[in-house]
């Protein structure tokens, strides 16, 4: 009693108190804050629903809260991680968290066909990010975006890579329902 955890699958609530299954919830380590138990909630859900092969070359577009928590579990899991993100004062904290690269966004596009997956946390991306995204990926890589970003893709780009999408997003119990979102009934 007390004691925050992060939950995963479909049994994952968003409320103050749940019945999931057995190895399914983590506990936080200090107690933090509900918000970020939900986002480490989501980088995890995003890692695992990806299914990269192990010791893979991933990319991380996004390095706010939950693209730190993403490389940290990226990088425990033994993947090489890298980092596009615009904030350059991020550097220190995502080298930190696991990440063995850290790019601003225009310099990603230096890179062809040396990554086996991305995960965006970005809130929207470009069609010109998404061609020099296109290019750093192998062929048959996995695309994994975060959340509702919006997104305008250019079949050709990832029809020519045989790119997988994968679309990964918080929701659990309560989520969508009304009186849970708007009128803050838990």
């Amino acid at each position: 009693v007390g004691q925050y955890v992060v939950c995963i699958g479909e049994k994952a609530s968003h409320g103050s108190v749940a019945v999931v299954p057995k190895g399914m919830v983590f506990p936080t380590k200090y107690n933090i804050n509900y918000s970020s138990v939900a986002l480490l909630s989501i980088a995890l859900n995003s890692v695992l629903i990806s299914k990269f092969k192990p010791f893979s070359n991933i990319l991380v577009l996004g390095g706010g809260l939950l693209g730190q928590f993403t490389i940290q579990i990226l990088n425990l899991m033994g993947h090489k991680v890298s980092l596009v993100e615009i904030r350059k004062k991020l550097k220190p904290i995502s080298i930190k968290n696991g990440a063995k690269n850290f790019y601003q966004i225009d310099s990603s596009k230096n890179f062809k066909d040396e990554y086996d997956g991305v995960i965006s946390t970005l809130p929207s991306i470009t069609n010109k990010m998404w061609e020099e995204l296109t290019l750093s990926l192998k062929v048959s890589s996995k695309v994994v975006l975060v959340g509702a970003a919006s997104i305008n893709i250019s079949r050709s780009l990832f029809y020519s890579k045989r790119l997988r999408f994968i679309s990964a997003y918080s929701y659990g119990s309560g989520r969508g329902e009304y009186e849970y979102e708007k009128l803050g009934k838990h």
